[in-house]
């Protein structure tokens, strides 16, 4: 990783810029991992997990499909979808692994920065795309988008609903899977299984079986598997642990305002920060131990985006963004 190219040791680091629960792996996890031999060769359909899946949304197990990480499923979409003569529409600003899994096809990625649904649908309407991505709640603002919107937008345009941060949303809502639309989740956050890579897609039989052709084959170990069957048994610790996460947020919100900064924060657990340089404020606070996301990839030069982590953490960045004097 970057960090440790620049010489930096990132277990010395306080890492807010990705959102993930400061909580360590339950013991059943560990568990999980410590009894499986390594020398099995992972379940290609994911069958259990996809039965646990199922049974967690009230869903059979043919409208789960599993990959290494929501990440896989987006370019897999991407492939099935589009040519190079196409147009895929990106409702920004958001996560940049869309625009590029657009591009690796050859085909034309408009993004459109809006946030109601009338704005989305006027750009369909103008570049008539092949597909679009919606990230909700999105990546990196926070906008939450109704289930009424994203149907209207359903309508119109085949929709790649990306839901990574949904098991974060208080209440949990089950996903906005429908017709003419591939909803995204991941277990990589909210279950704390980003080492791991997790993610999955929920959609009609018909829709996984076209995105799964072009996944790569077994590309869900062994491990990971185990450990997500082990973390969807554990959901009163997880729920705990976000539940602090909320009140963190909450406090640093309040403690980063009283300093005289401009926040955003949307439906998401993470927050947006107005500084005059993104670039350089994630220079300055990491030479304080403590890293942030910088928004400039995401079109966002002027703000740092911040997740909570714990208490004693937040207490180290509010230190730090004093002493780099932001």
């Amino acid at each position: 990783m970057q960090l440790i190219a620049d010489g930096l040791d990132p277990s010395v680091l306080d890492d807010f810029s990705a959102t993930t629960l400061p909580v360590p792996s339950p013991a059943a996890v560990r568990a999980a991992l410590a009894a499986e031999p390594l020398t099995a060769y992972p379940d290609p359909s994911c069958t259990m997990l996809r039965q646990a899946i199922g049974a967690l949304h009230g869903l059979p197990a043919d409208h789960i499909l599993c990959a290494n990480g929501s990440v896989a499923l987006i370019h897999a979409a991407a492939r099935c979808c589009l040519a190079p003569e196409h147009t895929a529409l990106i409702v920004g600003p958001t996560f940049g692994e869309y625009r590029l899994a657009v591009a690796l096809t050859g085909a034309q990625a408009v993004e459109v920065i809006a946030e109601d649904v009338e704005a989305v649908l006027a750009a369909v309407a103008a570049h008539r795309p092949r597909l679009l991505f919606l990230c909700n709640p999105n990546n990196p603002t926070g906008l939450h988008w109704s289930a009424d919107d994203i149907d209207r937008i359903a309508r119109e345009v085949f929709v790649i609903l990306d839901e990574a941060y949904a098991g974060f949303l208080r209440p949990t809502p089950a996903p906005g899977w429908g017709p003419n639309r591939l909803v995204l989740r991941s277990l990589t956050k909210d279950r704390g299984l980003a080492g791991l890579r997790i993610g999955y897609a929920v959609a009609a039989p018909e829709v996984l079986e076209t995105i799964a052709v072009v996944l790569t084959p077994w590309g869900v170990n062994h491990l990971a598997q185990r450990s997500a069957l082990a973390v969807l048994g554990c959901a009163a610790l997880f729920e705990a642990a976000i539940d602090a996460m909320w009140a963190e947020r909450e406090r640093l919100i309040e403690a980063i305002t009283a300093r005289g900064f401009t926040v955003q924060q949307g439906a998401a657990p993470f927050f947006l920060v107005l500084v005059s340089d993104a670039a350089a404020a994630r220079a300055a606070l990491l030479a304080h131990g403590v890293l942030v996301r910088d928004c400039t990839s995401l079109g966002l030069p002027q703000h740092i985006r911040i997740s909570p982590r714990t208490p004693d953490a937040g207490e180290r960045l509010l230190q730090a963004m004093d002493a780099a004097r932001l």
